[in-house]
């Protein structure tokens, strides 16, 4: 039977959803829609406190155990997301003392990694059917690799017998020359990834908010309207889900030709929010448009997001 996953608390998604609010924390730029009148709002304050919320492995022994053998050292207590959420939190503290020059959390880093990318070798070789079956909706596959001339052949036959990436949400196939690092490809990359993970948090936040006072308002970024709504709690924390995060319940994969407009305008309205929040971002792509191509402001983001639509159709181009 699939597990289903537990719904959070709020206060346990903050860290990755959670945005405090201050005394003088205003929401420039909304639109508040009401039945028969809309008017502008240019300062909307929240009380001081509050917080508004917006959607977005196991070492084996050499010997691979039997399902009753393993069956009996599971930690039935603790559920896949309770672990996940540990591991993910051990695994960042880890990663951060890495990133200050910490040599050993370095080394310790290097090591979980090989050690869970071993676990992955063992369930290959002991759940070919269930590993197959993953291996293709990942567009990659971790494995180990050396200068020795011998890992690589055999690396790529092992993605290659496990189909990796044939039914993943970014495809991968050979014969590919997509150029993941390039930027707007990347652009592209994390912005489908986050429209396809909104199918798990829309959700979520939908349920956290039922029963909450509601009221339609407008996103506006650049003159250009993102409908929303947004949910006012009793405790007064507010979580505010875009229509097109809610329109990624719906979003199906592989991305076929069909289907790719609907995909398009999600992505793209991520893009944009994501831009007018983030303005060294958006700076960095305009500034990859030419005056020649584009003299004004606009028409370099017309063109920037020209640019981010055809990675984003190359990336889900199939053979």
């Amino acid at each position: 039977m699939k597990e289903q996953p537990i719904i959070p608390k709020l206060i346990d998604l903050r860290p990755d959803f959670g945005i405090p609010i201050k005394e003088d924390h205003k929401l420039e730029g909304w639109i508040k829609l009401r039945p028969g009148h809309s008017r502008k709002i240019y300062g909307l304050v929240f009380p001081k406190g509050r917080w508004m919320y917006r959607p977005e492995v196991v070492r084996l022994e050499e010997r691979l155990k039997t399902v009753k053998e393993i069956s009996k050292r599971i930690d039935d207590r603790r559920s896949l997301d309770q672990l996940v959420t540990q591991l993910n939190d051990a695994l960042n503290q880890i990663r951060l003392q890495a990133h200050i020059g910490n040599e050993r959390a370095a080394n310790l880093l290097v090591s979980v990694t090989a050690k869970a990318i071993g676990s992955l070798e063992w369930l290959v070789n002991g759940q070919p059917e269930l590993s197959g079956r993953i291996a293709t909706e990942h567009s990659h596959w971790p494995t180990l690799l050396s200068l020795n001339t011998k890992d690589i052949p055999r690396a790529i036959q092992q993605v290659t017998d496990l189909g990796v990436g044939t039914k993943s949400l970014i495809p991968t196939h050979a014969g590919q020359k997509v150029d993941f690092e390039n930027f707007w490809t990347h652009i592209a990359m994390r912005a489908t990834q986050v429209c396809w993970n909104n199918k798990i948090w829309v959700p979520m936040f939908e349920q956290l908010a039922a029963g909450a006072e509601r009221e339609r308002v407008s996103l506006v970024f650049w003159s250009t309207p993102v409908r929303a709504t947004m949910y006012t709690l009793p405790d007064h924390d507010v979580i505010v889900i875009a229509d097109w995060q809610r329109r990624c319940k719906k979003l199906t994969i592989p991305i076929r030709q069909a289907h790719l407009d609907e995909w398009w305008k999600v992505v793209k309205d991520c893009v944009l929010e994501r831009w007018w929040e983030v303005k060294s971002e958006y700076r960095l792509a305009i500034s990859k448009i030419s005056d020649k191509q584009a003299p004004k402001d606009y028409e370099k983001r017309k063109r920037a997001f020209d640019q981010v639509r055809q990675a984003f159709e190359s990336l889900t181009k199939r053979p």
